[in-house]
């Protein structure tokens, strides 16, 4: 069985920290129709990744910050459609948190509904952490929700996220398909009532 809990999340980090970025620039529409969420993350940014069929090499998720699992993003990040594509795409390119100043409340709750934690930290402490991974692209940072702070070397900085999307991360309660298989018979029965009805 696969272990769903997520007490902390560690690694680089791509600065991308403008606000309001929208779920039309995340994913544009034009890769909405798909069948799989599999290949999303080729997608990611691609209008502002590719120009005239070119890779733009100072993007911050082309290059530089290869390899990167946490995303530092600006205010009221997820704005825009309620598309559960954006965290979707964000995942499979490889984030697995996310750290801003705000975010819309729909991609948030999306992006919990595939674990991928999204946390707020002040916009002071984002622009020092900006600025830290800018200078240093390998830094690691250690996202860390049992303690509820985003760490650095011998820094720290206070992280917030409501506490029932917290618990759910660290308990591994986000994912509801081992909940869902476990009660497979109550499944299938609340099932045929329905197709009864």
């Amino acid at each position: 069985m696969i272990d769903s809990k997520i007490p902390y999340i560690e690694g680089k980090a791509i600065p991308k920290p403008e606000a309001g970025q929208d779920t039309d620039r995340i994913i544009p529409a034009r890769f909405l129709k798909t069948l799989s969420f599999r290949n999303l993350g080729q997608q990611v940014y691609f209008d502002e990744r590719f120009k005239d069929g070119a890779l733009v090499p100072d993007h911050p998720f082309n290059g530089k910050y290869t390899g990167a699992t946490i995303l530092l993003a600006g205010a009221d990040y997820g704005c825009g459609s309620s598309r559960e594509h954006a965290p979707q795409a964000l995942k499979r390119f490889g984030i697995r948190a996310i750290v801003a100043p705000s975010y819309h409340a729909i991609f948030r709750e999306n992006a919990k509904n595939i674990g991928l934690p999204t946390v707020t930290v002040s916009q002071q402490d984002l622009d020092y952490l900006v600025q830290a991974v800018s200078t240093a692209p390998n830094l690691v940072l250690t996202v860390d929700l049992r303690d509820k702070q985003v760490l650095t070397g011998n820094l720290n900085f206070p992280l917030d996220i409501p506490e029932e999307m917290r618990q759910a991360f660290i308990k591994g309660t986000w994912n509801s398909l081992p909940a869902l298989l476990a009660n497979k018979g109550l499944v299938d029965l609340v099932l045929e009532f329905n197709q009864r009805r």
